[in-house]
């Protein structure tokens, strides 16, 4: 399968000479994934780049007590990995296609020729990595200040990209998600979720049934002040 396509598409590529774009080809793989397959587990995490086109992506780590925690959710045309987002002593992190993914790895040793051949493009990279970063910190601190029904609302808006979707007025969570996975998503029980989803349900901010859950963005917007959290 001629995966070569999906390169071209990386927008931090954009703009690059086909000479440079050969030579990328030449040392990145792109590679299909079906829902529950593991890109990379702890000791392959810090030394892999990926880039996603398509799918999904959710990293966790295992609590000690053998939970499962999730700690990102990626989506197509971001850029995660060890050798991105560096490592956290102790914690172990694992990355699972969350549904049918496309994505282009590089090794250690593939990325410091990547750094070598194109230096603005890595330094797009690190600028895109210092905005990921700063975007992190101040969602979470918006999540550490609210209560568990804003947080809810603030990850349920990030998972589908609101701001995507400038002109609907409900819009899809999906892959659907369970709520043992949205608890561990906000540090909550997820009876705790089940409680939140049936208020919400009643206020006319979501509808569905079972996991699959739709949000009324303009209320979901309204009711957790979005004005000021810079939901993405």
């Amino acid at each position: 399968m001629d995966t070569s396509w999906h390169i071209r598409d990386i927008h931090l590529l954009k703009g690059i000479s086909p000479e440079e774009l050969e030579k990328i080809f030449d040392i990145t793989h792109t590679m299909t994934y079906d829902r529950g397959d593991i890109l990379f587990h702890p000791e392959e995490h810090p030394h892999r780049l990926y880039f996603l086109h398509h799918g999904r992506v959710k990293s966790y780590t295992i609590t000690p007590d053998g939970d499962l925690h999730i700690l990102q959710i990626f989506h197509p045309g971001d850029a995660f990995g060890g050798l991105l987002m560096g490592v956290a002593e102790g914690v172990p992190i694992w990355a699972e296609a969350h549904d049918q993914v496309v994505a282009t790895m590089m090794d250690e040793f593939c990325f410091k020729d990547f750094m070598r051949m194109t230096p603005n493009i890595c330094f797009k990279l690190f600028q895109y990595m210092a905005n990921r970063h700063a975007h992190d910190i101040t969602h979470l601190q918006k999540l550490i200040h609210c209560d568990a029904k804003t947080r809810l609302i603030l990850v349920l808006l990030h998972l589908v990209r609101v701001n995507e979707f400038p002109r609907e007025d409900w819009i899809e969570v999906y892959p659907p998600y369970t709520h043992a996975d949205l608890a561990n998503m906000i540090g909550v029980a997820r009876t705790t979720v089940s409680e939140i989803i049936s208020d919400l349900k009643a206020e006319g901010v979501l509808k569905g049934r079972g996991r699959q859950l739709v949000i009324n963005k303009h209320a979901a917007l309204e009711l957790a002040q979005s004005e000021e959290i810079g939901v993405r």
